[in-house]
């Protein structure tokens, strides 16, 4: 597998996810009269066919959700994302050590953190090269510290070293803002991305949030 067919079925999990969401809430209310119907039709006149057939159709319902859930999980987990935020090839054997992630309204926090082993690793670092990533003797906790309004909390038994490690790093950060029409408010959306690989333990520190502030421009300073 590549990088290509990896974005390919990470991105067909999500969507087959999405849709089937959208299919079921379509259908529940049917499925609810079926049902009310069915029992109604049971008791009156001893007649099961349509409570049998609702319990067929039902359990067709929960093996497609099922099997559209397996495929997620498989091709649309931790390895996809990194993949998807780096651009580069993350193989589904990586050892996952942490995948922490919170998705709100206003914010999407994904830490993830990874170990290479040496092949694994020497392919990587290969393509971070050619992606431009930097290599030195930081401190990634201090790197982190630096992205406006970073998340402090994330990490349990993986957070981010903060001694000096030698290794291959890549920090991005950027905001868009947009004022509303005929509004005084104005919303930035703030997107944070650090990467960190720790070159002599092959673990990588994935850490990307996306966030959204908003604020009345008439109480700000001017």
């Amino acid at each position: 597998m590549d990088l290509h067919m990896q974005l390919y079925l990470g991105d067909l999990g999500n969507r087959m996810i999405y849709i089937y969401e959208i299919f079921l809430i379509n259908i529940a209310v049917l499925m609810i009269v079926w049902l009310g119907f069915s029992l109604y039709k049971w008791r009156r006149s001893g007649n099961r066919n349509l409570i049998k057939w609702w319990g067929i159709t039902v359990s067709i319902l929960f093996i497609i959700g099922l099997s559209i859930l397996i495929f997620s999980e498989i091709f649309s987990g931790p390895q996809y994302f990194v993949a998807s935020q780096t651009g580069i090839y993350i193989p589904r054997s990586v050892d996952i050590l942490e995948n922490n992630y919170t998705v709100g309204r206003d914010q999407e926090l994904h830490y993830i953190v990874m170990k290479f082993n040496k092949s694994q690793m020497d392919a990587f670092i290969k393509s971070a090269e050619e992606k431009g990533w930097k290599f030195g003797a930081v401190i990634p906790y201090s790197l982190v510290k630096s992205l406006p309004q970073p998340n402090l909390m994330v990490g349990g038994k993986y957070p981010f070293p903060k001694v000096k490690k030698d290794g291959y790093y890549y920090l991005y950060t950027n905001t868009k803002s947009e004022k509303g029409t005929n509004s005084s408010f104005i919303t930035n959306y703030t997107t944070n991305k650090l990467f960190f690989l720790d070159i002599k333990s092959g673990i990588l520190y994935f850490y990307y949030d996306n966030f959204e502030l908003a604020s009345d421009l008439r109480f700000e300073p001017h």
